[in-house]
């Protein structure tokens, strides 16, 4: 004869179903946000393509265009 199966419930203290969840969901959440850290520092650190000035040079009009 098989041995039958013990059938766990979620009452019983052997249960991990929700602890396990939780623990996954926690991991998952410090992951992104250290994902979302690293992809902030690597944006930062990262050269700027546009050339880095106090002030674009003034033009002076020295014409008056009519309207």
């Amino acid at each position: 004869m098989t041995k039958s199966s013990r059938l766990v419930l979620n009452c019983d203290p052997q249960y991990r179903a929700h602890r396990e969840a939780a623990r996954r969901r926690e991991e998952t959440r410090e992951w992104l946000r250290q994902r979302e850290r690293t992809a902030h520092e690597r944006a930062l650190a990262a050269p700027s393509i546009v050339p880095e000035a106090l002030e674009w040079p003034r033009v002076k009009r020295t014409r008056a265009y009519s309207q």
